[in-house]
């Protein structure tokens, strides 16, 4: 017969999971290129693992790890999942234009600045995502 562990030892065994990511082959490595700066990418990640990845290498990571996801539910899944696997707060950098399916609002300008002064000031989350668009987009002077 199975047991069932108590929520609280369940949650811990969650936040510890992702330790297990150096038996994977080359994790080390990719591990020692972003302690020492580089950056490092991963491919074939089951979105369902991005999160465990993701406080992972955030907890291993000597600066704010930026994630970089394609679209904006990849960052949805991120704050939803992130905090079974690590403590850590998630911060969005936010899209700043206008598109078909998704308005331009004052609140992203807001958002936008408040990030970008927390970096200037070296005060980021340890966990930044941003879609690509973001990134692409241009900053409020």
């Amino acid at each position: 017969m199975s047991q069932v562990a108590p929520h609280a030892e369940a949650a811990t065994s969650l936040k510890t999971l992702g330790r297990r990511l150096s038996n994977v082959k080359g994790f080390d490595e990719c591990i020692a290129a972003l302690q020492s700066g580089e950056p490092v990418s991963f491919e074939g990640v089951p979105r369902s693992a991005h999160a465990l990845l993701v406080s992972e290498l955030a907890d291993r990571a000597p600066s704010t790890l930026m994630v970089v996801t394609p679209d904006s539910a990849g960052i949805d899944d991120l704050y939803r999942e992130i905090p079974l696997y690590s403590n850590e707060r998630l911060t969005e950098f936010p899209r700043w234009e206008a598109d078909d399916d998704r308005p331009l609002v004052d609140g992203d300008y807001g958002r936008r600045i408040g990030v970008l002064k927390k970096l200037a000031n070296g005060q980021p989350e340890k966990i930044m995502a941003a879609e690509i668009k973001s990134l692409l987009s241009p900053c409020p002077s």
